[in-house]
């Protein structure tokens, strides 16, 4: 059960960089390694596994984590302060005046954070559902930078943003981080996606504030989404005696990619009393499987949810016939995630769901849990819609 206190707690630690780092072995990690012994406050998140912000006298470290070791740090420093004689990706003053964005999924902690001002770039147009955003575009106040795939590096240099916020890349050698570099362009990584706990992901709202000196608003600002998915939570730990089964996704080309047991969407699944039908498996990523393999595991599932861009059960039976025979579709328990969109192909699961799990974890338990009585700001469904 998720605890009510504040996620992020404050540490005064002393401790020797040099020997924080010594057991890295890599080039990248060795870049990171100090001698001097230095004092700091440590704020740890909770939930996000995958980031850390150290406040030293005079500045402030951030670094990115996978598996607890950094892959990148950013050393940040209020105007006119005089820069520390460290390693880092980036050096950059703070508050931040001007940035841009390859990630719609920042888009929902950028409004909440109100730094509409600074924002100079968002990705492509077709991806964002926020109306103010889209307004902001048709208005000229904002440019279309792309995103990491078809990134427009003429229109950000032009912008000359101060940094962009990019999505830390699955591979080691991405190509537009290296052609970024080459313009002398800084960017951040963000690993928010990686996190495996649906509060992780929400916790990067405090990454995103660092750099714009307005971390006392995201830790307000995530204190009420814990608090909000702690309550949910707690409804269906006291309430709910029966769990029903669940199903997820269709396949693509020809692989069935279902949710690793360990998961974000499993985790939101068992927090909102579903039985997943993957729950004892030990993975963090999903897992591709055959489709006689799902097909024999969720012949029997009360729910099938996630079905991409299919707009009706019609559909789905023309995908292939071999689906009628799961109980879900005979009895028409099957939703999808894709209630809110915008003209194209823009889904705000995605966008505002990245920083409001809560409101995820509501519509689950509506799906699941029809009888359950939630608070009547739940009312209604803000992703989730029945396949028809």
């Amino acid at each position: 059960m998720i605890s009510h206190k504040r996620c992020l707690k404050r540490s005064i630690v002393c401790l020797s960089l040099a020997l924080l780092f010594s057991c890295q072995q890599n080039s990248q990690k060795e870049l990171y390694q100090e001698k001097e012994e230095l004092n700091y406050t440590l704020l740890k998140p909770q939930y996000a596994q995958n980031f850390i912000i150290q406040f030293h006298k005079g500045y402030t470290l951030v670094q990115v984590l996978n598996q607890n070791q950094p892959i990148a740090q950013y050393v940040l420093l209020k105007r006119g302060q005089k820069k520390p004689t460290i390693k880092a990706d980036a050096f950059l003053q703070i508050p931040v005046q001007k940035f841009a964005t390859f990630s719609t999924t920042d888009l929902a902690a950028i409004e909440a954070l109100k730094l509409h001002k600074a924002l100079v770039g968002v990705p492509e147009k077709e991806y964002i559902v926020s109306k103010n955003i889209q307004n902001l575009l048709q208005e000229g106040k904002l440019k279309i930078v792309g995103g990491a795939v078809s990134v427009n590096y003429e229109q950000l240099v032009a912008l000359r943003p101060e940094m962009v916020l990019v999505t830390t890349p699955w591979n080691k050698v991405d190509r537009s981080l290296e052609k970024l570099k080459s313009l002398q362009i800084t960017y951040l990584l963000n690993s928010s996606y990686l996190e495996e706990h649906p509060l992780g992901r929400a916790e990067w709202i405090k990454f995103i504030a660092i750099f714009f000196d307005k971390l006392p608003q995201a830790e307000k600002i995530f204190t009420e989404i814990e608090r909000d998915y702690a309550n949910l939570q707690q409804i269906v730990l006291e309430q709910v005696k029966k769990k029903p089964t669940v199903l997820c996704n269709i396949p693509y080309a020809g692989t069935w990619y279902v949710p690793g047991g360990r998961s974000y969407m499993a985790k939101l699944l068992e927090d909102a009393g579903a039985d997943y039908l993957w729950k004892e498996d030990k993975q963090t990523k999903s897992l591709a499987l055959g489709l006689e393999t799902v097909m024999q595991r969720g012949l029997e599932a009360d729910f099938w949810i996630h079905f991409d861009n299919l707009p009706s059960k019609k559909a789905l039976r023309n995908a292939d016939k071999r689906y009628e025979k799961i109980k879900a579709f005979q009895i028409g328990n099957l939703w999808n995630n894709n209630l809110t969109k915008n003209a194209f192909s823009g889904n705000d699961f995605y966008e505002q769901g990245s920083l409001h799990p809560e409101w995820i974890l509501a519509d689950l338990i509506k799906i699941f849990h029809p009888t359950l009585k939630l608070h009547p700001k739940y009312l209604g469904f803000r992703f989730y819609q029945k396949l028809k």
